[in-house]
């Protein structure tokens, strides 16, 4: 009886470690089919980029963050077979093919004088997109077209013209000058410039949060060796004291800059509203760009078309 017994219970460790074989070797047969026919996807990173620049950055690039647990092939096409297209155009060329012109005159020209200036991003990363200043300004574009304010981007490269005139990096806002004076000439209805940076500082002190979501937080710069500088400090002080109310971290407060080895100065000359501002830093992702400009952009195009009217 005993030997029975044992001789059943041998039989029964045998059929589960066959039935377990059977599994694990159906389970290896089958993921390698998968990995040998599932066709490789190419992603056009210059598609790519103009769906977020046109449906907004922060719903859409959450999507590539994860995969489908219940569809396997996601995990292949996000990790082994990825294949991003190597021709693709530089943003600078995606953002002026869709730079919208306004239907209106516009109020309102965005610029960056460090036009390559870069935030961090490893959702965009992953398909050779570096973003930069350019890109969350053709964002913040279309946040104050959308609420009324019409607005000018420019999009023409700073490189170039330092590369035409054999100017080094220092003369950028010598290059973004031949760009304002040509933007105004061409549309004299402009009556507001800001040009759009980045900092450089470290991460805690370009950041906040709002119920457990990240913004950049944006800081003024000031040349105090302009004639406008009192206008300009009023203007920008006003824009500033607005934000706060909105919201007292967003802003990071009114830098004043002057001396030798400091521009001084910024293009501020140029016109009594012109601004300098820095939203985030380079430890930023465009990510948390994006959430303060959807968060900033209702306020500050109402205290523009506010100021407008005032001084017309």
């Amino acid at each position: 009886m005993s030997k029975r017994f044992k001789t059943k219970k041998k039989n029964y460790f045998f059929k589960f470690i066959l039935i377990i074989s059977i599994i694990m070797i159906v389970f290896i047969i089958t993921f390698k089919e998968l990995i040998n026919n599932f066709s490789p996807i190419t992603i056009d990173s210059t598609k790519y980029l103009k769906y977020l620049l046109k449906t907004g950055f922060n719903n859409q690039l959450e999507e590539y963050k994860f995969f489908n647990i219940f569809n396997p092939s996601s995990l292949l096409s996000k990790s082994l077979n990825k294949a991003i297209n190597p021709h693709q155009d530089t943003v600078e060329e995606v953002i002026k093919e869709l730079n919208p012109i306004p239907k209106s005159d516009p109020l309102v020209y965005i610029y960056n004088t460090h036009q390559t200036e870069e935030y961090k991003s490893q959702a965009l990363q992953d398909y050779n997109l570096n973003p930069t200043v350019l890109m969350a300004s053709y964002y913040f574009q279309e946040k104050l077209n959308d609420y009324g304010l019409p607005t000018l981007l420019e999009t023409s490269s700073i490189k170039d013209i330092l590369n035409t005139n054999s100017w080094n990096y220092a003369y950028s806002y010598k290059a973004s000058r031949i760009l304002l004076e040509q933007a105004l000439d061409q549309n004299p209805s402009l009556k507001f410039f800001i040009d759009f940076h980045r900092d450089s500082s470290v991460y805690d002190k370009t950041t906040f949060t709002i119920d457990d979501k990240s913004y950049a937080k944006i800081l003024f710069i000031i040349g105090e060796e302009n004639p406008n500088f009192t206008q300009n400090l009023t203007f920008t002080t006003a824009l500033n004291d607005r934000l706060i109310a909105l919201n007292p971290e967003i802003s990071r407060g009114i830098y004043k800059k002057s001396g030798p080895g400091v521009n001084g100065i910024y293009n501020q000359d140029f016109h009594p509203h012109t601004i300098l501002m820095e939203v985030g830093g380079q430890y930023n992702t465009i990510e948390e760009v994006c959430n303060t400009i959807e968060l900033v952009s209702k306020t500050i195009a109402d205290f523009i078309k506010e100021t407008y009217e005032e001084e017309k």
